[in-house]
């Protein structure tokens, strides 16, 4: 499976695994051991970017993923960039791990200032966007990427002078397919500016996997935060109302069960994605990566869970209309 080439055949929807936490959240040699397990498990699409992991997560994929480069797709992203003393960074990530376990609300705010302080801003200058691809690639160590999202984009970046570029590696293969990184209302304004330039589209779930107007022009959908969010979703009171409504007995069971929940949750966030969509998943347990895999097939209960999201998510002043 490699890259957005057609054969003809229907690709269905797969889980993506994210890297955005591997050489932070876990030191150097347990995000290597984390990345094989991944493939062991039998992931096959590898997400990242330059800043994560402050740096380290594309020369973690790189070291691993290199033997096996034409059995895997790597997409990898540009517009934020690679950040300034990476090492000054994890040293101080890893020392605040103990913060982020007890007060994960001070660690969310701290992170982002982190974050905004050793990043600038998204740019999509040519030189910028140039130097970010080749240093993406050696770290990597490919000379190719299956997708190159545009991280944190708005129209105004999108130039004759960085389309006239991307278009040069489309035509060179050193990129196989384009698209944008960042929220549905950039998204759609990006996409529409240029498309059919831009293929894929990547967001947080509940906003794309639900939003009809980014499916115009048949974009290649990745989302992420599925379970994360879902999780909050179903568990507020008025989603049991509704799950009582609709005489959901086996839903409701199946979200009751510790075991089944996040399972069912992946297996419709995959079947809302659809047809050769990707939903990115992250954790840092090994032994978790074989349950994420292991989903149940789509079935009524898959499918009347993503209509009740599709109708929650509907109502004025839910986390995902206000967004």
């Amino acid at each position: 499976m490699t890259g957005d080439t057609a054969t003809g055949a229907a690709r269905p929807a797969v889980l993506a695994f994210g890297c955005g936490s591997l050489g932070t959240e876990l030191g150097w040699r347990d995000s290597v051991r984390l990345v094989e397990a991944a493939l062991q498990a039998g992931f096959r699409h590898f997400d990242t970017a330059p800043p994560y992991g402050a740096g380290q997560s594309e020369r973690i994929l790189g070291e691993v993923l290199a033997s096996c480069r034409g059995q895997i797709t790597l997409v990898s992203k540009a517009g934020i960039a690679h950040p300034r003393a990476a090492g000054a960074l994890r040293a101080l990530r890893k020392l605040a791990l103990p913060v982020k376990r007890a007060l994960p609300g001070l660690w969310s705010r701290a992170a982002n200032q982190a974050r905004e302080s050793a990043s600038p801003a998204a740019r999509f200058a040519v030189a910028d966007v140039q130097r970010s691809l080749d240093e993406s690639l050696r770290r990597l160590r490919t000379d190719h990427l299956d997708a190159l999202l545009l991280h944190e984009v708005f129209e105004d970046a999108l130039t004759p002078e960085l389309g006239a570029l991307l278009d040069g590696w489309l035509a060179d293969g050193r990129v196989r397919a384009l698209g944008t990184g960042t929220g549905v209302a950039q998204s759609l304004t990006c996409h529409a500016r240029w498309s059919p330039r831009l293929r894929w589209v990547q967001c947080d779930h509940y906003w794309g996997a639900f939003t009809p107007a980014l499916r115009q022009g048949s974009p290649r959908l990745s989302t992420h935060r599925a379970l994360r969010l879902g999780l909050a979703l179903v568990r507020a009171p008025e989603f049991a109302a509704a799950l009582t409504q609709h005489g959901a007995d086996s839903l409701r069971r199946r979200l009751a069960n510790d075991s089944e929940r996040g399972r069912v949750l992946l297996a419709a966030a995959l079947q809302q994605v659809g047809e050769g969509g990707t939903v990115v998943v992250s954790t840092l347990r090994r032994e978790r990566l074989r349950d994420l895999q292991d989903l149940p097939a789509v079935d009524d209960d898959v499918r009347l869970l993503n209509r009740l999201f599709s109708e929650a998510l509907a109502v004025p002043g839910t986390h995902a209309t206000a967004s």
